[in-house]
């Protein structure tokens, strides 16, 4: 199971980065939970196949070319903690935007069912640890 959480993480993200959201979608379980990090203007999930719609529209809204590299994915027992790095260009002003964030996914029958993003991998591994 490890091995496959860590794979859709990384299908997930390219799938990102081609712009294609019904593909992400095919890995995400139609009652996802997307938690943004704590010090977001909203702190709500983005819940179901709309809710991540609108976050990718979101996301993509100030920075069209948005693109997501992966640093390190960890399984620490059944959540992957990735470390990414989002980057790309502010649509008026064309200057570099970077974005580090941790995200923990939690996957059940093949699909994600929660991810939460937080600022630092020593954030989210505070929050895996609690909830085990």
């Amino acid at each position: 199971m490890s091995q496959d959480l860590e794979q859709i993480m990384r299908d997930g993200y390219e799938r990102f980065n081609r712009g294609d959201v019904d593909a992400v979608l095919e890995l995400l379980d139609p009652r996802i939970e997307w938690w943004p990090a704590s010090d977001e203007l909203v702190v709500e999930p983005y819940r179901g196949h709309e809710g991540y719609r609108r976050l990718y529209r979101e996301a993509r809204e100030g920075v069209p070319d948005l693109q997501v590299e992966i640093e390190e994915v960890t399984v620490v027992a059944d959540r992957a903690v990735a470390c990414i790095r989002f980057f790309g260009r502010g649509r008026e002003s064309r200057a570099p935007v970077e974005v580090r964030e941790t995200h923990v996914a939690r996957m059940r029958a093949g699909k994600l069912v929660e991810v939460r993003e937080y600022r630092t991998k020593e954030e989210a591994l505070r929050a895996v640890a609690k909830s085990e």
